[in-house]
């Protein structure tokens, strides 16, 4: 990465914490106020490498959000909650292959 893009990218961690900002644009006029100019392209790639989420605050870091904030539960208490077992199937196609076979044998006998 290199240095204007990290200098950057700390000058966003850095508005956003400091500041609720609920737009690009917000952002970007912030960030030009700063005498850091950005297009709308390059300021959404910077948002998805941080990381950033929007939420109705504003934007935040997906590590400060509740484990719960887009209202599903995390996969690790599904999983807690909902599974019981877990055991390797047989192979349907073997199976079927025996049910198949065995079939013919009783067949030919007739």
């Amino acid at each position: 990465m290199n240095t204007s893009k990290t200098f950057r990218h700390g000058q966003i961690l850095r508005l956003i914490s400091d500041a609720s900002i609920s737009n690009q644009e917000d952002l970007r006029r912030r960030l030009a106020a700063q005498k850091l100019r950005v297009t709308q392209a390059t300021l959404s790639r910077d948002l998805q490498e941080l990381r950033l989420v929007k939420t109705q605050e504003g934007y935040r870091t997906a590590a400060t959000l509740p484990e719960e904030s887009n209202g599903l539960p995390s996969l690790a208490r599904a999983l807690g909650e909902f599974l019981q077992d877990i055991r390797p199937a047989a192979s349907r196609r073997r199976r079927r292959r025996r049910q198949i076979s065995g079939n013919r044998r009783h067949h030919r006998g007739r």
